[in-house]
């Protein structure tokens, strides 16, 4: 009885954590969404683009793929996933939650010689224990953009001022 009542206050959770969590982003217009996640900035590609895998690894990101040609940048970092793992362990080691997964595009288009336009994607994956994807969202929190944004905008500085182009 007690296991019928945790597994049943676990979907409910878990049905309220999926419906509760997209209706920010639903309330955003596509063009909305671009000013969020796209910005121009000053420098040359080169240090635009190592910039922004820099600043990537700063913040834990592993950086998965880079295709300089097309600007494209994409990396990962896992998320404790919280009460999902505490819950799994009393579920007699059902695991309907692997992990969290936070994973980031980039791709970075070269305007001219000295600007580039960077737009980032950052989306949220949970994944089950076999390696499939429970609940996938993607982030408009325009706090979290900025600060990306600022550090990028300070590193290409930084590297600007060491002589790298």
């Amino acid at each position: 009885m007690k296991k019928n009542t945790v597994f049943l206050l676990g979907l409910m959770v878990g049905l309220m954590m999926l419906t509760g969590c997209e209706t920010a982003s639903q309330k955003l217009s596509p063009m909305q969404k671009r000013q969020i996640t796209t910005k121009m900035v000053e420098g040359s590609y080169n240090n635009v683009y190592a910039s922004v895998m820099t600043i990537l690894q700063d913040h834990g990101y592993v950086i998965k793929q880079t295709v300089k040609d097309t600007g494209l940048i994409t990396a990962n970092v896992s998320k404790d996933s919280g009460f999902w793992t505490k819950w799994a362990s009393t579920t007699n080691g059902i695991s309907m939650n692997a992990g969290t997964k936070v994973e980031v595009s980039a791709v970075v288009d070269k305007l001219n010689t000295e600007t580039s336009e960077i737009r980032l994607t950052i989306e949220e994956k949970q994944y089950n224990s076999m390696g499939g994807v429970v609940n996938s969202i993607q982030m408009y929190e325009p706090e979290v953009y900025q600060s990306l944004f600022n550090d990028i905008r300070t590193e290409v500085k930084r590297r600007e001022a060491f002589g790298k182009n």
